[in-house]
Order: C-alpha cells, then sequence, then structure tokens
C-alpha cells in the first residue's frame, strides 16, 4: 500500500476504544504519529502517556450516545475534503464524509459469522447494537482496514454493504520486544496465557485442561491475566478450581501492557486456547522471542505462526492431550489382553 500524504488533517475517531486490545494498538499508533496534524476523539475513559502534544489535539468524548453523537456532528461539520478520517473502534461514521474514511475493523465478534458465546447481557447488548452500527453505517467508510486474511473472509461472509476495498494490513507496537530476550535462569512457569476474560478466550476450557492434566499426575503452572472486576464468573472458576486441586497456576491481574508483557520472560510456552481472533498480538510476540506456542487450530492461528502443537479450542481433553503431546508424555491409554484385564479387575 503507498503511503498516506496528508494535505490537510488527520481524524481519528476512537471513542470507542479504552481498554484491551484496542488500548494497545491505539496507544502504538499514537506514538509513531510524528509531523502529522492529527485531531483525536477518544473516549474520556482512555488514559495514555502516548500522546505528542506538539501535534495531536485531543477532543475528550463522553461514552454514552448523545456524547458519541455529539462527536459524530463534530466530524460531519468540520472535516474538510482532502482530510483523511480513521475510525480506529470498529465503529463507521453516522455520516458521509468529505475525506477519505478507513474503517479499521478489529472484533470478529461484530461480524456475527460464527457463533460465540458473549458475556453478561451488557455485553450481549452492546455487541448487538455495535453489529447494528457497523450494518447501518458501513457504506460511509471508503475503505475497511482487517489485520488478516481470515478476517477478511469473515467481512466478505457477512452480508455487509461492502465498500471500495478491504486491505490487509497486520500491525504491531514497536516496543523493545526485540530485546527482550529470555534466559533460561529466568524462566519459573511451564506455560503463560496472556488474555482477557471474554468468553470467546475460552479460560473455561483452559482451566478444566489443566484439571485434567492434575488428574493424570501432571501438575504444569501455568500463568494467567484475568481481571476480577471485570470477569468475576470466569476468575471465580479460577479461585474454586485452584483451591479444590490445588493448580499450579498464578493470575496476574491488572497491569501496564509494559509489565504484561514482560511476563513472557517468566515462562517456557504460550499456550493459546481463544476461540476466534481477528489477529492475536500474543502470538506475534511470542514469536519474536522465539518461544514455542501450542494453540487452536484455527485459521487466524495459521494466519501469524506455525505453532508446534495444536488442539480443538472446544475441547478440554484436546488440549490436555496437546499439552501432554508437547512434553513427551503418552496421551493413550494401555491397551490390555483379556487375561490383564481380569487381573486389573482383581488386584485394583
Amino acid at each position: 500500500m503507498k503511503k498516506i500524504v496528508l494535505e490537510h488533517k488527520l481524524i481519528i475517531q476512537a471513542y470507542n476504544i479504552h481498554t484491551g486490545g484496542g488500548k494497545i494498538l491505539l496507544d502504538a499508533l499514537l506514538t509513531d504519529l510524528e509531523e502529522i496534524n492529527t485531531i483525536g476523539l477518544f473516549d474520556a475513559r482512555f488514559k495514555t502517556n502516548k500522546v505528542n502534544q506538539k501535534c495531536i489535539k485531543i477532543k475528550s468524548v463522553s461514552p454514552s450516545f448523545w456524547g458519541r453523537f455529539k462527536a459524530e456532528l463534530w466530524m460531519k461539520y468540520n472535516i474538510k475534503q482532502g482530510d483523511t478520517l480513521l475510525c480506529f473502534g470498529n465503529i463507521p461514521p453516522f455520516f458521509k464524509s468529505n475525506a477519505v474514511s478507513y474503517l479499521f475493523l478489529q472484533n470478529r465478534l461484530l461480524l456475527g459469522v460464527n457463533n460465540i458465546k458473549i458475556g453478561n447481557i451488557k455485553s450481549r447488548i452492546k455487541l448487538l447494537l455495535e453489529r447494528w452500527l457497523l450494518k447501518k453505517f458501513i457504506k460511509n467508510s471508503d475503505f475497511v482496514i482487517v489485520q488478516s486474511e481470515t478476517m477478511r473472509q469473515e467481512l466478505l461472509s457477512a452480508k455487509l454493504k461492502i465498500v471500495k476495498k478491504i486491505i490487509v494490513i497486520p500491525f504491531m507496537p514497536n516496543h523493545n520486544n526485540n530485546k527482550l530476550t529470555i534466559k533460561h535462569k529466568e524462566i519459573q512457569y511451564d506455560f503463560i496465557y496472556i488474555a482477557s476474560g471474554e468468553p470467546h478466550k475460552n479460560y473455561d476450557n483452559l482451566l478444566d485442561a489443566w484439571v485434567m492434566l492434575k488428574n493424570k499426575g501432571f501438575n504444569y503452572s501455568l500463568i494467567i491475566t484475568l481481571n476480577k472486576e471485570r470477569h468475576t464468573l470466569i476468575y471465580k472458576k479460577y479461585k474454586f478450581l485452584k483451591s479444590k486441586y490445588n493448580l499450579n497456576i498464578l493470575n496476574i491481574d491488572d497491569q501496564p501492557y509494559e509489565k504484561i508483557n514482560c511476563l513472557y520472560k517468566k515462562a517456557k510456552t504460550l499456550i493459546y486456547p481463544s476461540k476466534i481472533e481477528s489477529f492475536g498480538m500474543p502470538l506475534i510476540e511470542a514469536k519474536r522471542l522465539g518461544m514455542p506456542i501450542i494453540a487452536s487450530e484455527r485459521n487466524y492461528v495459521r494466519d501469524l505462526i506455525d505453532p508446534v502443537e495444536t488442539f480443538d479450542p472446544e475441547s478440554p481433553l484436546s488440549i490436555c492431550r496437546a499439552v501432554m503431546r508437547y512434553n513427551g508424555k503418552n496421551n493413550k491409554e494401555e491397551i490390555l489382553t483379556p487375561l490383564d484385564f481380569i487381573n486389573r479387575l482383581i488386584n485394583s
């Protein structure tokens, strides 16, 4: 793709982002903006120290329907021909703009192609509303940017009024990950899973797989990153199973991205059981470090890396077996002769 030459302004509409992977990517984008006249329409809850005050003017947007609608009205009357509009939070502009407009689409759940369980009622209502907004207003975007070929294919399958062009542009934060080398003496855990606690991240099956492993005599250690306030139910399951089975799992709660990123130094292998992703940043981060990866057998994984082992993310037993295979353990039960079978009964 040719470099965009901005003769006027870059407007970043990101009022739908304040946490998670979207915030990490937005922070990265703001860090690298130099000598570009930029206006950012950001969620009032969005906190960052990445902004270059000389070139970025921030308009704080209230996280309410009226606050966001006022932001849309501002864009309608203030964006001029020659400007560039980047809608960074999955929501296209409500009004057709005079600018060349790009929609950065990173949430596969909005496409509704996969039947994925969503969290609480509030989350479901929010998802349904955002799906409607995407379907209703995507025609107002000139281009849609996605981060993988799998995401592009799902967008094409979503029966939306597709715009001029879908562009695949994966990008990652330009931090010091390449300098973050893993030394053997720093490794304290066998596995790590860096993910939030939404249902599609699949902590349910991962925890069940760890119980299966413990019951088979394998007490592998694992680092996870659950937030107990935002994802109460799965956090309670983690605490219950950890206590009941004495699982060797460490949960690292909310930390800045840079500190979470340093957790890779403490683990030998990345395990990634997510059912669906638009990209999957931890896969790239682990790959940069040369870490072994075992992951779901899903297209989004193969878009980015070649894991050393794969599993069916819908099956805790499949996850359990993949971990055992990776560690050189026999997955199969011994097949007995009839006489051995009788002896096993008598002696058990």
